[in-house]
C-alpha cells in the first residue's frame, strides 16, 4: 500500500472510531449486531467485520454517550452515517 493510500486508510478508520465514540458503547454494539443480521446486508460481511474491529479497538472510557439510539430513526441515522 502506498503512503498516500495508507494515510487515507488511517484517516477513514479514525473517522469511524470518532463517529462511534459519539454514542454509548451499548448502542454501537447493538446497532452493529442488528445491521449485520439484516438479510440485505448478508453480502457485506467484510464491511461489518471491519466496523466491529474498529469498535473493538476503542477503550470503553472513550465512548461519551452524547447521542442515543433509542428508536428506528436514530438507528437509521447512525447506520447511514457510516
Amino acid at each position: 500500500m502506498s503512503k498516500n493510500k495508507s494515510a487515507l486508510w488511517a484517516e477513514q478508520v479514525s473517522r469511524i472510531a470518532k463517529y462511534f465514540r459519539n454514542y454509548s458503547i451499548e448502542d454501537v454494539v447493538a446497532s452493529l449486531f442488528i445491521s449485520s443480521l439484516w438479510l440485505p446486508n448478508n453480502g457485506s460481511t467484510v464491511k461489518h467485520q471491519l466496523l466491529v474491529a474498529i469498535f473493538a479497538s476503542i477503550t470503553p472510557n472513550k465512548f461519551i454517550s452524547k447521542k442515543k439510539i433509542n428508536d428506528y430513526l436514530a438507528f437509521k441515522t447512525f447506520i447511514e452515517g457510516l
